[in-house]
């Protein structure tokens, strides 16, 4: 649906110290959709693209919402709760109104601006479908913007990862690498090149 286009310049800079030699910079950017559906359009984009599987955003949001269970509905209820409380929160509904583990599956499942996709959203499809986000951050402020690679305290126990370029905490765009003459979107551990696994902190596996 969308073709692919540069990173940001700061990024595609500092992404520069990679082991790939190209003469141009072999990493890409696809807007895969919005519309509060971004995150969910970058992972079933990916899904597809890597696996041949016929996922949709929909089919991302219910895998997503499975990740919910009596170990985690407290705490992630109480932080929805908190980003309420301090005005950090996006999306149009109400964390106060959730009372039970369906309700909160229920609201992840509404396509649209109800429930945006966030880091809460990410650590749940990592779980659910066993592979590691990379998130790339640019924050826009009156003077530019800044970059920095997202690092969220991610014990890494799994060998596949996508990348995501966050965009001002409201947007997701996939990022896709070049090598073997073709954009992937999803990396082995073994083809993730080092200056990444540097950048957050990846541990080599065995």
């Amino acid at each position: 649906m969308f073709d692919w286009s540069k990173l940001p310049r700061k990024w595609v800079s500092r992404l520069k110290n990679t082991t790939i030699q190209e003469r141009n910079s072999p990493w890409g950017l696809k807007d895969c959709g919005g519309g509060g559906d971004c995150l969910f359009h970058c992972v079933s984009e990916a899904l597809n693209d890597k696996f041949g599987m016929t996922t949709n955003y929909k089919t991302i949001r219910k895998i997503c919402a499975s990740g919910i269970n009596e170990s985690n509905f407290d705490f992630i209820l109480t932080t929805y709760k908190l980003e309420k409380e301090n005005n950090e929160f996006h999306g149009h509904w109400d964390p106060n109104t959730i009372k039970t583990i369906k309700d909160l599956q229920n609201i992840i499942k509404t396509p649209g601006n109800t429930y945006w996709g966030d880091n809460i959203s990410i650590s749940l499809m990592e779980n659910v479908l066993k592979m590691h986000f990379l998130v790339f951050q640019t924050i826009d402020t009156k003077y530019g913007y800044q970059i920095s690679p997202y690092l969220m305290g991610t014990e890494y126990k799994y060998s596949n990862f996508i990348l995501i370029h966050n965009r001002t905490n409201i947007h997701f765009q996939l990022i896709g690498l070049v090598y073997k003459r073709k954009m992937n979107v999803i990396h082995s551990i073994e083809n993730l090149p080092q200056h990444i696994k540097t950048m957050f902190n990846i541990p080599d596996m065995d």
